[in-house]
């Protein structure tokens, strides 16, 4: 018995080697900015609402959703001009949304003079802003 099910076991990983791999798309540069990359989720203390930011493509939304159901809505999206949205915060209400926009909230040490990051070469030089 065991050996017959040693035989059924090695005929069907030969088969499965034997079967030709799916076809694999090549990687292109636009497949990769289209990965959608969501952060910096928070919940609100009082209620069920929940924000995020997303990033697509360059953009940056501020995304919300409401429970039960959750279903995401965009509050504000922002051209690709460099500038990272963090540190998103909800009123003790839960009512008003609070983020920092602008600067590499992720860089491991600050830039020379504490310049913000201005990949655009807006000749107005970038700001680090408080919304609400």
């Amino acid at each position: 018995m065991l050996t017959h099910l040693r035989a059924v076991a090695f005929g069907l990983s030969a088969l499965v080697l034997a079967a030709p791999a799916p076809a694999q798309q090549p990687y292109s540069l636009s497949s990769i900015l289209g990965f959608t990359y969501p952060d910096n989720l928070v919940a609100a203390r009082a209620g069920q609402r929940i924000a995020w930011v997303l990033l697509q493509r360059g953009t940056r939304t501020i995304s919300v959703a409401d429970g039960p159901e959750f279903r995401p809505r965009s509050l504000v999206t922002y051209p690709d001009d460099g500038q990272e949205i963090t540190s998103l915060q909800f009123s003790a209400d839960g009512e008003r949304l609070v983020y920092a926009r602008g600067g590499d909230h992720g860089s491991n040490f600050p830039a020379a003079n504490n310049l913000i990051p201005n990949p655009t070469s807006s000749p107005i030089e970038p700001k680090l802003d408080i919304w609400s």
